[in-house]
């Protein structure tokens, strides 16, 4: 899956921002993990590392995802903090990974 992200920093974003991960599949918590911000940058090699400046910026990362994830609708909610747990972004994003169906589903 490729994943591109668009943003303003308003001030400096400095090693020690994370972010809060939750995933759900309807009311089901499937995963609550909390990510440093910029060391998932740096193990991915990430076009834009920490310390990131004040200003708009675009990333475009791809990622492997597990051949196990069901076909199904999730949920994502991504809150993020600055070192000093200052609120840094708020995203949350609706996947849906059931399979599509052809416009004609016609059964002759």
């Amino acid at each position: 899956m490729t994943v591109t992200v668009k943003g303003t920093a308003k001030d400096e974003i400095e090693d020690g921002a994370y972010v809060d991960v939750v995933v759900k599949v309807g009311a089901i918590k499937i995963l609550q993990k909390e990510f440093d911000v910029c060391e998932e940058a740096r193990n991915a090699n990430a076009s834009l590392q920490c310390p990131v400046q004040e200003g708009n910026h675009e990333v475009t990362q791809s990622v492997d995802l597990p051949k196990e994830i069901p076909p199904a609708p999730f949920k994502v909610s991504v809150r993020g903090y600055t070192v000093d747990d200052e609120d840094l972004a708020c995203v949350d994003i609706e996947i849906d990974f059931r399979p599509k169906r052809g416009l004609l589903g016609l059964g002759w």
